[in-house]
């Protein structure tokens, strides 16, 4: 399983972050899809918004390192 999670900086945007979080995790999504990588995996997406920041309390000017796509690939060992 992959999972694509998406979040944004706390910029406080018309455009509310769960939606802008999401919308980035699905770009990813469909450009994995589109290069065929992780085609026989089921791709879970997940807008954090603005809820895990990596920089705090900064201008935001200084908060790119929000604006981010997290993907986590969990392996699943089979039986033999």
């Amino acid at each position: 399983n992959l999972t694509v999670t998406g979040h944004t900086a706390d910029d406080n945007k018309p455009v509310p972050q769960s939606i802008l979080s999401e919308e980035r995790a699905l770009i990813v999504k469909n450009y994995l899809m589109q290069k065929s990588i992780g085609f026989d995996l089921s791709i879970t997406t997940v807008g954090k918004g603005a809820t895990e920041l990596v920089v705090k309390d900064m201008p935001i000017d200084q908060q790119e390192p929000n604006r981010r796509v997290e993907i986590l690939l969990d392996s699943i060992e089979q039986e033999q």
